[in-house]
C-alpha cells in the first residue's frame, strides 16, 4: 500500500539530486553565454540571438535531465512492485547503456522496461522542455536591454547575467523543474508497472493520493482518494483528466510542483 513517508523520501532524494545538477547546468550556461557575448561584440540585445542556440542548449539540458527522469521512472515501477508484492521477473538488461544502468533495473519486468522507454521518449518530445531554453534567451535579452537602458557598463551587465541566470533565481528554477518532473517520472513508473500487471492478468484500481500537507492545492486535495478502474483509467482533477498526477498533458496550474502519487491495488476477485 501507498506510504506517504516512502513516497516523500523517494521524491525528495530524486528531487535534490536533479535540482543540484540542473542548477549547475544553469550556472555553466550563464558562463557560456557571457563568454560568447564578450567574444562576439559585448552584451547587446541583438547579440543574444547570434550567440545563444536554443536547440543546442536544449540538447545539453536534456543530457543532464534524462538520467534523472529514467531513474525516477524505474524507482516508481519498483514502488508499485512493493505495493502489489509482485515478484520480479526481469531477465533482460535495461534498454539503456550507462549512465542509466543501475543494478535494480534487473528487478523490473521487461514489459515495464519497454513501456518506460517509450514513455521517456514521449515525455521528452513535449514542447515545454524547449520552452526552458526560449525562456533563458528571453531573460538574457531583457537583462541586457534593461542594462543598456540604464547605462550600465558591459562588465556590470555581464555580472547581472551571471547572477540572474546562474545564481539564486537559477536555484529556484532548478528546484521547480526537479520537483515537478521527478513527481511526474515516478508516476510514469507507477503507470508502466500497472499496465504490465494488467497485461499479465491482474485486475487493478488506481487511487490518486496527495501527500496531505498544507502545500497541496485544493483541486488535488479534492482528487485525493479518487479511484479509477484499470491501468488506463483517467482521473478527473481541476476540470481536466489524466492517467496519473503530474502527467505532461495537464495544464501548468495542475502540474507544476505537484507531489501527488498513485496507489495501485489489486481488485479482489477480479
Amino acid at each position: 500500500m501507498f506510504r506517504r513517508v516512502t513516497w516523500l523520501k523517494s521524491h525528495s532524494r530524486l528531487e535534490r539530486r536533479m535540482a543540484g545538477d540542473l542548477r549547475r547546468f544553469f550556472q555553466e550556461q550563464a558562463g557560456r553565454l557571457v563568454d560568447r557575448l564578450e567574444d562576439y561584440s559585448g552584451p547587446s540585445p541583438s547579440a543574444v540571438a547570434a550567440v545563444f542556440d536554443p536547440a543546442e542548449e536544449h540538447r545539453l539540458f536534456m543530457a543532464v535531465a534524462e538520467p534523472h527522469l529514467a531513474e525516477a521512472m524505474g524507482q516508481g515501477a519498483l514502488l508499485v512492485q512493493r505495493q502489489t508484492t509482485k515478484a520480479a521477473t526481469a531477465e533482460l538488461s535495461p534498454p539503456w547503456d550507462t549512465p542509466f544502468f543501475q543494478e535494480w533495473w534487473f528487478d523490473i519486468p521487461p514489459g515495464t522496461l519497454a513501456r518506460i522507454r517509450l514513455a521517456l521518449t514521449e515525455l521528452e518530445e513535449q514542447d515545454y522542455w524547449q520552452d526552458i531554453q526560449r525562456e533563458t534567451a528571453d531573460r538574457a535579452t531583457r537583462i541586457i536591454s534593461d542594462g543598456v537602458r540604464y547605462g550600465d557598463s558591459p562588465y556590470k551587465i555581464s555580472m547581472t547575467l551571471r547572477e540572474e541566470l546562474g545564481g539564486y533565481e537559477a536555484r529556484k528554477r532548478a528546484l521547480m523543474i526537479a520537483r515537478t518532473e521527478c513527481a511526474g517520472a515516478l508516476n510514469v513508473g507507477h503507470q508502466c508497472e500497472a499496465e504490465d500487471l494488467e497485461e499479465n492478468g491482474m485486475v487493478i484500481e488506481k487511487v490518486w493520493t496527495s501527500v496531505g500537507d498544507r502545500s497541496v492545492r485544493p483541486s488535488h486535495s479534492a482528487a485525493s482518494g479518487q479511484r479509477v478502474r484499470g491501468a488506463r483509467g483517467l482521473f478527473h482533477v481541476g476540470g481536466t483528466s489524466a492517467p496519473y498526477p503530474c502527467h505532461w498533458s495537464l495544464p501548468a496550474r495542475q502540474r507544476v510542483r505537484c507531489r501527488c502519487g498513485v496507489v495501485v491495488e489489486e481488485v479482489a476477485g477480479g
